[in-house]
């Protein structure tokens, strides 16, 4: 439920190049509701970065000609209510509960959805696809435990690996771990890639665990899902100790020079470091703020065209139907001891 628009941020640039007035709105659960005094509660921390990334970006960009009337509304969305409010905004920005975030455009450009976060068959695609071209001899196992869930992406999983060019699926193995002997199923001599559907995080937790007692004896490496990033109760380090291979929409390398320049213009501007979803935020932005410069009049034929890199976010958009679109585009990386790596450009 829509709780109110709270404020309005008003980006106008004196120009010559100025064009008319646009229009914006962001949907995001900023939680001011819950604010005591001047303190404001922690669930708001990824909707007002995602808030303050944005003005960033649309501030630059005013700098260029790009006048654009943002409206924020402190509002909570579940991810399966998601529907456009304000059809006649140019672009209407959505950030969910769960830190989705969607785009939706005005009728009068094609009122097109586009979902910013990858579908979970392109991240399985895009893991599938490294697993089969990385060099060196390998030894795949899938575990998991028979769970709805977990079975519903293990067949997708086990599609896309062979779409990649394996001729045949990995050994299952159904276990919950209780006396499994999992070191009958490694191999030495090779990298034993672990894959591990599942979005349980005690049995994720259970699961790395009994795997880093075996890293010392075999080269082991757990193939993850995005999620475990949310999974608060396990250890960096025994992410590190199973050599842990994961996909994400995002990547933050602290040491880009366009990182460090966009972190010290964050701290002028609000006198903190930049939470992840302030990338995120300055990342739709320029997306948006760039297509309208260019295209003010037809920004919506030009969704796709390539280019579309950015700070922490790449998008790749492709047309689902004609009115859907959604962003193939996914990061893989590895946790090592040495550090967070991207294993793909």
């Amino acid at each position: 439920m829509m709780k109110t628009f709270i404020f309005a941020a008003l980006a106008v640039c004196i120009s010559w190049k100025s064009t008319a007035q646009m229009r914006m709105v962001l949907r995001a659960p900023l939680y001011f509701d819950l604010q005591k005094g001047d303190s404001l509660s922690p669930k708001s921390a990824p909707g007002l970065a995602f808030y303050q990334g944005l003005k960033l970006a649309l501030d630059s960009l005013a700098n260029q000609g790009l006048d654009i009337k943002l409206d924020v509304a402190d509002e909570e969305l579940e991810g399966d209510s998601i529907a456009p409010m304000k059809p006649w905004t140019e672009v209407e920005m959505i950030l969910s509960k769960q830190g989705k975030v969607f785009f939706f455009t005005g009728k009068k450009n094609g009122a097109a959805r586009i979902e910013f976060n990858a579908p979970m068959r392109e991240h399985l695609a895009a893991m599938s696809s490294y697993l089969f071209q990385v060099p060196g001899k390998k030894n795949l196992l899938l575990l998991h435990r028979n769970k709805p869930q977990e079975k519903k992406i293990l067949e997708v999983w086990k599609d896309e690996l062979k779409v990649a060019g394996f001729d045949s699926t990995p050994e299952l193995i159904r276990t919950d771990l209780t006396g499994f002997p999992l070191e009958g199923k490694l191999k030495k001599g090779m990298i034993n890639y672990i894959l591990v559907p599942s979005a349980d995080q005690s049995f994720v937790a259970n699961a790395l665990n009994r795997i880093q007692g075996l890293a010392d004896a075999y080269s082991v490496v757990v193939v993850g899902l995005p999620n475990w990033m949310n999974f608060g109760s396990i250890d960096a380090e025994l992410f590190q100790k199973v050599q842990l291979l994961y996909t994400s929409e995002k990547f933050v390398d602290y040491q880009r020079s366009d990182l460090m320049w966009f972190r010290k213009l964050y701290q002028e501007r609000f006198f903190s470091d930049p939470h992840d979803f302030a990338y995120r935020g300055f990342d739709a932005g320029i997306f948006w703020g760039t297509l309208l410069l260019k295209y003010p009049n037809d920004f919506d034929l030009h969704l796709t065209d390539p280019d579309k890199k950015r700070l922490v976010n790449d998008f790749e958009l492709v047309v689902e139907t004609p009115a859907i679109y959604s962003n193939k585009h996914v990061q893989l990386l590895q946790i090592t001891p040495h550090g967070i790596s991207r294993r793909n450009r």
